[in-house]
């Protein structure tokens, strides 16, 4: 279990990179742009999952109470990405320090609705970084709404383990 976390951790790293090499060559208005999607830009897709991996840091370091969203500053696009990356090397270092009983380890939070869940941490990370699987198909989606189609590196987990 814990290679496979450490894999994935590692391969959300790689992938938000990959797309965000693409995204930061873009013009400011084509980050800003309204698309279909579940957000309406490149930006705020970005956004959601820099606020979402930043909220499960503050969650599971026990630390909610000091939790502020990134996209409360109303960042620049490559704040966004720098933000982004330096919190995917957290959650990869952390992920490859921590003992298999530590990843085992439950965890009872509440979601933004107040709701309580309890669950064991792996399972967290697991949906961690499928959740940023799910939206960056979403920016690929985005980007060919934008005319962008040459360019767009696989960002397929088995493309991550051939390199």
């Amino acid at each position: 279990m814990k290679q496979l976390l450490c894999s994935y951790a590692a391969y959300d790293t790689w992938a938000n990179q990959k797309l965000l090499d693409i995204v930061l060559s873009l013009s400011e208005e084509e980050h800003q742009q309204k698309l279909t999607s579940s957000f309406n830009s490149l930006h705020a897709t970005f956004l959601h999952v820099w606020d979402a991996q930043t909220a499960w840091w503050y969650r599971v370091s026990g630390t909610m109470g000091e939790f502020v969203r990134p996209s409360s500053t109303n960042p620049s696009m490559h704040k966004v990405a720098e933000g982004l990356q330096r919190q995917s090397r957290l959650w990869n270092a952390w992920v490859n320090e921590a003992e298999i009983n530590e990843l085992q380890k439950v965890l009872t939070y509440q979601n933004f609705k107040q709701e309580e869940f309890t669950q064991p941490l792996w399972q967290i990370l697991l949906h961690l970084f499928n959740h940023s699987t799910y939206h960056r198909g979403q920016v690929v989606t985005m980007l060919r709404q934008l005319g962008v189609n040459n360019n767009i590196p696989s960002t397929d987990y088995i493309t991550f383990t051939r390199q």
